[in-house]
């Protein structure tokens, strides 16, 4: 989504949660402010996608590592538009090669002059500040669940997110070590104010998955939900539903995050390193 911001003048403008900056949308400016008017205020509507993401790469690469967090970070670099290497200006030519023979085309159609994946994931970092102005953080941490044996009840954690893997997945570890005994809905106080929800049914594998809430609601980052994965035709596919505001994301949006996040499945040798 190309969006027109209001570019803050100094520090005293400009909001921080964790090292993330909320950058607010000049409105009067932004090209979606018709649709967003009409989802939020007229028909309020939220919708779920799912689909099934083909994660054979995934765990190809994993190489023993624990399942869950390389999931948590591969569907959180989606949703913060983070480069794989390959994308990056660093890249050696080995990895550009390999990128080029995983990297699955776009089946979508782009606007003109193409459009920055960076641009196209704020779509799933907007929110609004506590003074009601929207605007798009310029990352997001993952807030999960961890089921709890003793009573098959469930607690939220929240991790601190970092692009790189090895210091995200060690992270994931240790807090899933330290609050994995803490019972009740929230077992990790403090949770900031740029979080996406991710959670996950291990027990499930399915082909339709709806959530929504059911008061209004201001909620616009992206509700993640990740099913049972299964084997079919030598290939490993895991249920994955969205669930988003379509004040702030229509179907394009959503199928372009599906998309990216098949494509980092794909290539995940080159991140999983």
């Amino acid at each position: 989504m190309s969006e027109a911001l209001s570019h803050p003048a100094g520090l005293g403008d400009q909001r921080h949660t964790r090292h993330a900056r909320f950058v607010p949308i000049d409105l009067g400016t932004w090209p979606r402010r018709q649709y967003f008017d009409y989802y939020f205020n007229k028909i309020k509507c939220r919708y779920s996608i799912t689909a099934q993401v083909d994660i054979t790469g995934l765990m190809q690469a994993r190489e023993g590592r624990r399942f869950f967090p390389c999931l948590l970070y591969l569907l959180m670099a989606a949703v913060n538009g983070e480069p794989t290497p390959a994308e990056s200006c660093s890249d050696t030519p080995a990895a550009k090669d390999e990128h080029s023979r995983s990297s699955v085309q776009m089946p979508l159609p782009l606007p003109e002059g193409g459009w920055p994946g960076k641009d196209v994931s704020r779509t799933f970092r907007l929110s609004m500040d506590a003074e009601g102005n929207l605007g798009w953080w310029t990352f997001c941490n993952p807030v999960y669940t961890l089921f709890h044996q003793s009573d098959c009840s469930f607690s939220d954690v929240w991790s601190e997110w970092t692009a790189d893997f090895s210091t995200f997945y060690s992270r994931v570890l240790e807090d899933m070590a330290r609050y994995g005994g803490v019972t009740g809905v929230t077992a990790r106080p403090d949770k900031p104010g740029n979080f996406c929800s991710i959670s996950s049914l291990p027990w499930l594998s399915f082909t339709s998955f709806a959530q929504d809430t059911y008061a209004e609601s201001r909620m616009f980052f992206p509700l993640l939900r990740a099913g049972k994965h299964y084997e079919q035709s030598g290939r490993t596919l895991l249920p994955l539903s969205v669930c988003v505001h379509h004040a702030v994301a229509d179907g394009f949006h959503t199928s372009w995050l599906f998309c990216r996040v098949q494509h980092l499945a794909n290539v995940a040798k080159l991140w999983l390193r």
